[in-house]
């Protein structure tokens, strides 16, 4: 997509064919999805989807969301889930501006690389499956990073300089290894499990930590706590 304000949808969950409107639409291919959304204020929308290879999504400058929008709340008050499979590794580039980049439901068979070029980015990921690496890299501002009900092979974030919000709930992973940079930032971890190795650097000039009912074997930390 070029420059100006878009909107792009990938797969749609939905009501059954021949139900009313939104009726569900699949997405399935047996190669890669590049999404490339230009300057501007982009919307992604990506839902019901089987993607053979990679998902890549880059984002330029701009305020943009990208929105796994998996959950389709039914008429009767109820919900249904509509997941994202995606073959390969995935790959989404935020660029500059305020992000927001939401994944919930989908299962990953790489490794999932998540980076943000400048200004905030708010990151919401929950119930994923992912069988390599989890790898989130932001920039240097005060980014919001929540991660709940997730699993994967290892863990590594590194929120470089900002405040920074992390919250992980609910997850497990072989390895941990959490950078957190040189500002005071927060890190709030509970009923999450690391079953190999766990590093915690809070940066220069520390950070907090809070939370309960955790196993984090080999737990090193560094001003942090």
């Amino acid at each position: 997509m070029g420059d100006g304000n878009d909107d792009a949808q990938l797969g749609r969950g939905g009501n059954p064919p021949g139900g009313s409107d939104p009726v569900a639409l699949r997405l399935r291919t047996g190669t890669s999805v590049n999404v490339i959304l230009g300057a501007g204020d982009d919307r992604l929308e990506i839902a019901n989807a089987d993607i053979g290879l990679q998902l890549n999504v880059v984002a330029g400058e701009g305020n943009d969301e990208v929105d796994f929008a998996t959950q389709f709340n039914n008429s009767d008050g109820g919900f249904q889930l509509f997941p994202v499979v995606v073959r390969d590794h995935s790959y989404f580039n935020l660029g500059g501006g305020e992000d927001h980049l939401e994944i919930h439901s989908a299962f990953i068979q790489g490794q999932l690389v998540i980076q943000d070029g400048a200004g905030i980015a708010h990151l919401d990921l929950y119930n994923l499956n992912i069988a390599r690496k989890l790898d989130i890299d932001t920039s240097n501002e005060g980014d919001q990073i929540k991660i709940d009900y997730v699993q994967a092979r290892d863990l590594t974030i590194d929120s470089n300089n900002g405040i920074d919000d992390v919250d992980i709930t609910n997850s497990r992973f072989r390895s941990m290894i959490l950078k957190l940079g040189s500002q005071r930032d927060s890190l709030f971890i509970r009923n999450s499990r690391a079953t190999y190795l766990t590093r915690l650097d809070g940066g220069e000039n520390g950070s907090s930590l809070a939370g309960s009912n955790n196993s984090l074997r080999g737990l090193l930390r560094r001003n942090i706590g």
